[in-house]
Parts: C-alpha cells; structure tokens; sequence
C-alpha cells in the first residue's frame, strides 16, 4: 500500500505532462494549417496583429514609436509567437492562430480544474474538447453543439478572428492560473500568508490590466471585487476585507506601473494615454460580461 501511495503522485504528474505535451502538439498542428494560404485582411484582421509586431521586433519601442491599442499582451505574446514561427508576415498567421487556440484550452483547463480540482483530469478533458473542435464530427456538429448559436461560437474558437479576441481574452485563465498552481511548499507557509496572498493577487491583477485595455481591465476589477468577497465570507469582519482589498488594489497599481515601465522602456504616460484614449471607445455592455464571467471563474478557482 505504502508503495502504491507513493507512486500515485508520479502518475500522476506522468499523466499530466503528457497530457500538456499533447495538447502542445493539437495546437500547433491546428495553427500550422493558418500558414498554408497566406491571406490578408487590411481592415480589422492579419494586418492588425502583424502590424505592431514587425515594428517590435525590428527594434522599435512599444509606446514611443509606436502603439498597439489592443494591449501590451497582445503585442508581446504575438511578438514572441511570431518569432518562434519564423518572424514573418507568414510566421504572425500561424502564430496567432496558435495563441488563440492556447487562450481557448487555457479556459477549458480552467473551468475543467474548477469542477474537478485535479490538473490531470482537467487537461485530459481539454486535449479531448481540442481534438473535437478539430474534427468536428457529424455528432459533435449536431448533437453536441446543441445550437446554430453555440456551433458558430465554437467554430469562431477556431480562427484568430478579428481584434485577436481569444488573445485578449487569454488574460482570463492566466489570471485565475494564480489560484491553481501554487506548489505544496507554498500551502505549508504560515508567518504572513494571508499578506502575501493577497500581494500575489494584485501582482496578478496588475498584470492582467496591462494585458488588455477591456479584458484585461475587466480581470482587475473582478480580482478585486473578489478579494473583497472571499476575504469577508471567510471573517465576517468588513474592515478586514477593506483592508485586504486596499492593500490588494495597491499592490495592483504599482503593479501596473512597474511593469509598464519595463515593457514600454519607461514610456508609462504614452501608455496611459493611449490606454483610456482607445479604451473609452469600447462597447461598454461588454465589459460587464467580461467581468461576469471573470467573477465565477475566479471564485470558483479561489474557493
């Protein structure tokens, strides 16, 4: 018995390395077909997301020569995508199609460890949803999908789309990825954890707002509003969840400023200027369905 409990974790960790492995290779081979018929979309599409990148890796600085109103994540993720595919116009189709599939099995990994709590269980299950998206078999098309609705939106994950939503988007599971992957060392800690807890979450936090200028910012706001709800269901006391969140929201926007700073080279006013100047034009009604479903990811990931 004592054999069998200590090989149960290797399994364990065997199944879930494989399992990422796999789900590595379904989304490179579903990118690589992007770079087969080399389109281009001047409005709103491929040249959106290539545009920014090619003057990022030639060199320029992101903010002072030029801007990306989508987000320092979409810049930075699809910079370093496309430059491990090749660094191409080529390179940025099969890139961004990668980095859209990833954004869409990072929330099914989520919300599959938000039901069942075991990493395993949850990328076993997202490389299966993966492999069904890319097939699309007769039953998964009409059985499955239930709705015209719900198979557009599917068909939808499979393309880069325009405004690279997926990627925007990915700032999501990262942000709950915070309360999924702390190692056993770290629940042993007991001298300030609840400080550092909540210091790990507004680093979080203030990272997520950088990434995007609707996504991102959605991700902040339900972070805290979080902060605020499981501290005070867990006391019962409101000026420890006052202060808890405080002391969150100003780790956040040093957060933001910190990093701003070193991913634009110490340009953090031409980012704020463009932040509110592009984001002021986004559909508002939108924003709070982004928040909506941040909260019950986050809360079911933190619980």
């Amino acid at each position: 018995m004592k054999h069998l409990e200590k090989d149960g974790p290797d399994n364990d960790r065997m199944v879930t390395a494989a399992a990422v492995i796999m789900l590595c290779a379904i989304c490179i081979l579903h990118a690589a077909e992007a770079g087969h018929y080399v389109d281009f979309n001047p409005i709103n599409g491929t040249f959106q997301n290539f545009n920014p990148v090619r003057r990022l890796l030639s060199g320029q600085i992101a903010y002072r020569d030029f801007q990306d109103y989508l987000g320092l994540g979409h810049l930075f993720a699809g910079s370093a995508a496309t430059l491990l595919f090749g660094g191409d116009f080529r390179a940025s189709l099969i890139a961004f199609s990668f980095l859209t599939f990833v954004g869409l099995a990072l929330i099914l990994f989520v919300a599959g460890y938000a039901v069942f709590h075991k990493k395993s269980t949850a990328f076993v299950l997202t490389d299966f949803v993966l492999i069904l998206l890319i097939t699309q078999p007769y039953l998964f098309k009409n059985v499955i999908a239930g709705t015209d609705e719900i198979n557009n939106a599917l068909k939808y994950a499979l393309g880069t789309g325009n405004s690279a939503r997926l990627v925007r988007g990915m700032i999501l599971p990262l942000s709950c990825g915070v309360f999924c992957f702390p190692d056993k060392k770290y629940w042993r800690i007991k001298r300030y954890r609840k400080l550092i807890d909540v210091c790990c979450i507004g680093v979080a936090a203030g990272f997520s707002f950088i990434w995007s200028n609707d996504y991102g910012i959605s991700c902040w706001l339900c972070l805290s509003i979080m902060t605020f709800v499981i501290i005070f269901s867990r006391t019962k006391k409101l000026w420890k969840a006052l202060t808890a969140t405080a002391v969150e929201l100003l780790v956040s926007l040093i957060s933001v400023f910190l990093f701003v700073e070193i991913f634009t080279l110490g340009h953090f006013p031409n980012w704020i200027r463009s932040v509110f100047g592009t984001g002021a034009t986004r559909d508002g009604t939108t924003m709070g369905r982004k928040v909506f479903i941040s909260m019950m990811l986050t809360s079911h990931t933190s619980c």
